[in-house]
């Protein structure tokens, strides 16, 4: 696991108080009777302990945790090589461990690091992703709280105080926040009870902590300056000239300028050093924009190389929608419709869309259905880039609310397989090959139906009038029957079994019908659905058989 999880805990957990139950309560013994005045004192105290203990339970104080990714700029990327470091503005701002062996460091000039590793691999830096990565983590954390700030470049912000009895204490939330992270990227987690504290805190661990450790040691309440006053200048990321000016003067680190005069600092180096400064230590409000979701997902991938190879892009798509999902989960949101892009270097990208019969945010099976589609989509040529992208997400149930009458424990939308199955029927054979049909209230046999993308429709529509039997399997257009003997023949002659039904109507629309509707038997043991035309040659037509 890479995260480190080296956690700055400036507020440890508070012990809440328990009102005492009515058993607990001290009790005067007939052998030792008490004093009349402290009998009364009691009597008088009681009504007050008993309304206080109906009262709500105080509100928990504001405990903020950031989780600092001082990698983002290379893990965002995922390069499939070593010895990579990522650069911006001919400066390296961040290297893999095989590059750092090799002497380069971030902050290091592009030409050093080429210099030291002529073998390097450098690749630009791509805000995109860096900030798709922070929304994937942040819709993941949303379901620990919901308070979450996403703070550019490489940094979260959760409000985790409301939340520590839900998820056992400060150390449970701690691990399962590290552990919904992941393992992609490298983690420096850090509590404080002010948002800029605990962003300072995490941006300092790498610096104070080496190693892997499930908890830091605790603070107490009264330690903020203590805890913050050894962590270099750096961590506010201030403009560099503030920061080459306060070292001119032999500051270095936060308890350094916390000894400076206020007002001299203000004046020489502006308030917002010092506004940053009050923020952290809670003399003023520290208010965080909240995150706030996309309406639609995007996700986007580049291949280390080009590749027309299925296995290969099933790997890449796998990992796009594992991103989608987190975030449809945390969000208790699905999808109901995917478009895949994949780009091409000399030739337009291939676009491959498909739309899901009901609301779906399960991974796997999206990715089964993509990789049908895929083999049946031929390639312009080989694949340099995937992005998926959905269409607007749909609200969803949680997967705690299953079928009332299912044993198996499965959620409702598991325990119906016929959505899906027309999703993979879909997926094969094309979205047109697989409809549904519908009812429709209308005596007129071709029109008492009509077509529909959604199957679900199907189960749920029934005809408001009763009519007999119909056969599943009607004609386009009816079959003209021969007649011996005023008999109509198919096969042989055929025996009327049923009927006759009369349906006569259509007569508002220009479409006008008059048929008496039977059921016959062929030679071979068929059932036909047949009618006689009741106007101009009043012959016989098969319009349907049943199976």
């Amino acid at each position: 696991m890479k995260a480190r999880d080296h956690t700055l805990e400036l507020f440890p957990e508070a012990a809440l108080p328990v009102p005492a139950t009515p058993s607990e309560a001290p009790t005067t013994s007939s052998e030792a009777p008490a004093a009349a005045g402290t009998t009364a004192a009691a009597a008088s105290v009681a009504p007050r302990t008993q309304a206080a203990s109906l009262r709500r339970p105080p509100r928990p104080d504001p405990l903020w945790l950031a989780l600092d990714l001082p990698a983002l700029a290379l893990e965002a990327q995922a390069p499939a090589v070593r010895g990579v470091a990522v650069f911006e503005q001919r400066r390296v701002v961040a290297v893999d461990a095989a590059a750092r062996r090799q002497g380069v460091h971030a902050g290091q000039s592009l030409d050093a690091a080429l210099a030291l590793a002529p073998a390097l691999h450098c690749v630009p830096r791509r805000p995109r992703l860096e900030r798709e990565a922070l929304e994937t983590l942040a819709a993941t954390l949303s379901r620990y709280s919901s308070r979450v700030s996403v703070v550019a470049p490489d940094a979260l912000l959760v409000e985790i105080g409301a939340s520590l009895r839900l998820f056992g204490g400060r150390r449970a939330l701690l691990r399962r926040v590290v552990h919904a992270a992941g393992d992609a990227y490298t983690l420096q987690p850090a509590v404080a009870a002010t948002p800029t504290a605990a962003l300072w805190l995490a941006r300092g661990a790498g610096a104070r902590h080496t190693g892997h450790r499930d908890a830091a040691p605790g603070y107490t309440p009264h330690a903020d300056t203590q805890a913050l006053s050894h962590l270099p200048l750096s961590v506010c990321r201030w403009p560099q000239r503030t920061v080459d000016a306060l070292t001119g003067m032999g500051v270095h680190t936060l308890g350094d300028c916390l000894r400076l005069p206020r007002d001299g600092l203000a004046r020489r180096f502006g308030p917002d050093c010092l506004d940053a400064l009050d923020r952290a230590l809670g003399r003023q409000p520290d208010p965080q924009p909240a995150w706030q979701g996309r309406t639609r997902l995007h996700a986007g991938l580049e291949l280390p190389a080009e590749t027309t190879a299925l296995v290969q892009l099933g790997h890449v798509l796998e990992r796009l929608l594992a991103r989608l999902a987190a975030q449809l989960d945390a969000r208790e949101a699905g999808i109901t419709a995917l478009r895949l892009t994949l780009h091409h270097l000399h030739h337009p990208a291939t676009v491959v869309e498909h739309t899901l019969t009901v609301p779906s945010r399960d991974a796997g099976h999206c990715l089964s259905l993509l990789m049908h589609r895929l083999e049946r989509t031929r390639l312009a040529a080989p694949v340099v880039a995937l992005v998926l992208d959905s269409a607007p997400l749909v609200a969803l149930p949680p997967d705690a609310r299953a079928d009332l009458f299912d044993d198996s424990g499965r959620s409702s939308g598991d325990t119906d397989g016929v959505p899906r199955l027309v999703e993979r029927l879909r997926a094969r054979l094309g979205t047109d090959a697989v409809y549904g049909l519908c009812p429709v209230d209308e005596h007129r046999p071709e029109a008492a139906w009509q077509r529909v993308e959604d199957v679900t429709t199907t189960r749920r529509e029934t005809p408001a009038m009763p009519h007999p039997p119909r056969p599943l399997w009607m004609l386009d257009t009816p079959l003209a029957l021969d007649v011996h003997d005023g008999r109509p023949q198919h096969e042989g002659a055929l025996v009327l079994v049923r009927g006759p039904e009369r349906i006569e109507t259509g007569w508002w629309d220009g479409s006008d019908i008059t048929r008496d509707y039977y059921v016959a038997v062929s030679r071979r043991g068929s059932r036909l659905w047949i009618y006689r035309e009741r106007r101009d040659a009043r012959g016989w037509y098969l319009h349907g058989i049943f199976g």
